[in-house]
């Protein structure tokens, strides 16, 4: 009998929303997947409670349904962990998923299902579900038929119950309402037919929890409008006395939705609007006092879905959604939100949520947003209604908050504590909420009183004359005139202060670290780890008070460091330790390597090195080879160095890196140079009487010197003469014209095993000659 007479009301529902709203035509390129499927199940293999297409396999009979909806099957798609699909076809896709470990539905699961289909699902969607256990092996795989706020009709097969065998097809609902009155038992009509299979995800809930996929055709909206639970679901609220807001959840696939509203007393609807793409909508312009009745429906592919369950309102002062409460000196106060569109507000309090309530304010100033309950009684519970009224001509209109509850109870206060020195703590206090004074006491790790309870309103107390590694706990608690908070406590050791780390710097002996001192102390710790977080361990002790920094000599170049610090009091024969600083670093003792290295021959068998200085480096190592042969080293203090006996003609490298107490970095790229007489420095000039006198300096390491001459600075300088005399520094040429200029350059060379080492020309000189 239910299930007759809610197909008559669907159908009566389904007329007049026809009769009122002609749907356009379908269109030629696109339909409804439940159209398509109720053709479907008038053809051999899918008629309710005749032989299934495909038997004693609820996957492969889907799979046919699917190809008779979309032209593909569903075989090629993989399931596993009982209820989920891989999708290996590329044909579909999962849209949305839902688990519960529960093996009986609660409330909230119940909610949460119907919610999950009903916000996802769509006709022609492939639902897998299971044992959320996978060990368990139990699964079912059936097709959404239709779905609305109301019911799912599912299409499955090989699912025995009392209608129908196994091996036939089975149409069946899942009525909403019936599911949350009975989500463990199928539910029938008086002639025992199926009335609501609620059973369905119970019955392999009970194995193991549930859970459950909905997967979708790829290519969906390209061959059908995408409508899911078309109905909207409608939730009001007054924004004020002449408006009300509608609220729903969105629809699938819907484009936009039509708001209508009359007067309850009234036949028919009025359009608000056939264009409304957000989910909510302000009705304004009502008449106080007026019940009202709206609903919504939703516009999907080319037609208006069934209008919404219509709900009434009567625009009224909107009621006080939330009061707060907070203990004040003066008593307890009331906040809520104001307004200015109403008359004002009356506050009635009880002592009893169900009690008799008094009116124990009216207030009709709208800028006032909260009242102060003076006669409360400490700890006592009290519930309040606020109530909002407007006066319009002689009629008043008003609406009343359910009640909530306040009660007068001060926090327990915030307490923090500092070490400030040795024997020295500062208490730290923050009330929480009303306060007139602090009552707060001290005592010993033995339990006794150190300092008796004592009243203050000072939000800093400061704690001297403490022993040094004592355990001591301060206790507070907040008072007004109307009664005290419970106490809180803190726990602290008589400690020095905390220390930090201000500074780290590398120098070339070490890692230097700078902290903070203080005069009260007998010492400092020092502690380093090549991690932030752990492996510190003590790198050094500073036994003085006044000495604010430790030089690490042990750190290795290249590495990062972090540092921490604390300070120690001696106390009797033990040491009494601060807590540690906060980590400082990371620092890193690096040199680096050396830039602008040059080399310049000083004589045939020596150079000179040059670079420049590295940041914290003492000394420097140079290395040197002869081209295939090994390398040398030398030091040196400065940045220059100069090194013989080299062999003449010979192609020597060269690199050289920085070093100081903690190590050497790395070596700079290496510089070549070939072994030859130095350059000389440009000849000096001078005309003398028949020609013009060149001089150079002479060179006890020379075997001689070859002159250049040239009629331009940049000609072709030609060898005019050569001297094997290393005594030798002049030569006057008288192969030169009056009025001309000339230019001279020379060249030092050594005589070794009848080979010439020449060195590079010097650069130019030039005169002009007059005689």
């Amino acid at each position: 009998m239910k299930r007759v007479l809610s197909f008559f009301i669907a159908f009566i529902m389904l007329f007049s929303v026809c009769a009122v709203n002609a749907a356009p035509a379908l269109s030629a390129s696109k339909a409804y997947a439940e159209d398509r499927l109720l053709e479907i199940e008038k053809t051999t293999g899918f008629i309710p409670g005749k032989t299934a297409a495909v038997v004693g396999n609820c996957y492969g009979f889907i799979s046919k349904v699917c190809e008779k909806l979309y032209g593909v099957t569903y075989n090629g798609e993989g399931l596993y962990d009982n209820y989920k699909s891989k999708h290996y076809s590329g044909n579909f896709y999962t849209v949305a998923t839902y688990t519960t470990p529960h093996l009986s539905p609660t409330a909230q699961d119940v909610e949460d299902i119907i919610s999950f289909f009903t916000k996802y699902a769509a006709p022609g969607d492939i639902i897998h579900y299971g044992a959320y256990d996978q060990s368990k092996s139990k699964t079912h795989t059936f097709m959404v038929q239709s779905i609305s706020n109301k019911k799912m009709s599912i299409l499955h097969s090989n699912y025995n119950i009392a209608q129908y065998s196994k091996d036939s097809c089975h149409v069946d609902d899942i009525i909403w309402e019936s599911y949350r009155e009975n989500p463990t038992k199928t539910v029938k009509n008086d002639d025992g037919t199926l009335y609501s299979i609620n059973a369905l995800l119970y019955n392999t809930m009970k194995v193991g929890g549930v859970g459950i996929t909905i997967n979708r055709y790829s290519k969906y909206e390209d061959k059908f409008y995408l409508v899911g639970a078309s109905i909207p679901t409608i939730k009001t609220s007054r924004t004020s006395p002449n408006s009300i807001k509608l609220l729903w959840d969105e629809i699938i696939g819907a484009d936009k939705y039509r708001v209508q509203y009359k007067k309850s007393s009234q036949t028919s609807y009025t359009t608000l609007t056939s264009d409304c793409t957000a989910l909510s909508y302000d009705v304004k312009g009502l008449t106080v006092g007026t019940t009202y009745d709206f609903r919504v429906a939703a516009y999907i592919g080319t037609k208006w879905m069934e209008y919404s369950d219509v709900v009434a309102k009567k625009a009224l002062p909107p009621t006080v959604s939330s009061i707060t409460f907070k203990a004040d000196k003066s008593g307890l106060k009331l906040s809520w939100s104001k307004r200015g569109d109403i008359t004002g507000i009356r506050i009635y309090r009880s002592t009893s949520a169900d009690g008799s309530y008094s009116k124990i304010k009216t207030i009709t100033d709208n800028s006032v947003g909260s009242y102060i309950d003076t006669s409360v009684t400490y700890g006592k519970s009290y519930y309040y209604k606020i109530e909002r009224y407007l006066k319009v001509d002689s009629k008043e209109y008003s609406t009343t908050c359910s009640p909530f509850t306040g009660c007068y109870t001060l926090e327990a206060p915030t307490v923090k504590y500092e070490n400030t020195a040795a024997n020295t703590v500062v208490i730290k206090l923050s009330a929480n909420g009303a306060n007139e004074a602090f009552g707060y006491y001290l005592t010993n790790s033995k339990q006794k009183n150190v300092i008796a309870l004592t009243k203050t309103k000072l939000s800093e107390i400061t704690l001297d004359s403490l022993t040094p590694g004592e355990s001591y706990t301060f206790k507070c608690s907040q008072t007004t005139s109307f009664g005290s908070s419970e106490y809180n406590s803190v726990t602290f050791t008589a400690i020095p202060k905390k220390e930090a780390v201000k500074k780290l710097s590398v120098t070339s002996k070490g890692i230097k670290v700078e902290y903070s001192a203080a005069k009260d102390v007998s010492g400092y710790r020092i502690y380093a780890s090549t991690q932030r977080d752990k492996g510190f361990s003590l790198i050094g002790t500073v036994s003085s008070c006044d000495t604010s920094s430790f030089l690490h000599t042990e750190a290795e170049l290249g590495t990062n460091y972090y540092y921490k610090v604390r300070s120690f009091v001696k106390s009797g024969s033990e040491n009494v330790y601060s807590e540690y600083s906060e980590v400082a670093g990371p620092v890193k003792a690096s040199l680096s390597k050396p830039e602008g290295l040059s080399v310049s021959r000083k004589t045939p068998t020596s150079v000179t090195v040059k670079f420049k200085a590295v940041k914290n480096a003492e000394s420097y190592v140079i290395q040197y080879k002869q081209e295939g042969g090994s390398w040398k080293e030398t030091t040196a203090a400065s940045t220059s160095k100069v090194i013989s006996g080299l062999t003449l003609g010979k192609v020597y490298c060269y690199r050289v890196k920085a070093a100081n107490d903690l190590g050497s970095g790395s070596y700079c790229s290496s510089l070549e140079k070939k072994t030859l007489p130095p350059t000389p420095a440009a000849p000096s000039l001078k005309k003398v009487s028949g020609g013009v006198k060149v001089s150079w300096a002479a060179k006890s390491w020379s075997t001689g010197v070859n002159v250049y001459r040239a009629t331009s600075k940049s000609g072709k300088y030609k060898l005019i003469k050569t001297f094997k005399d290393n005594k030798k520094t002049s030569f006057t040429d008288k192969e030169v014209k009056n009025g001309k200029t000339y230019y001279y350059k020379t060249v030092y060379f050594v005589t070794k095993s009848k080979t010439d080492y020449l060195s590079p020309k010097s650069a130019y000189s030039g005169i002009k000659y007059k005689k």
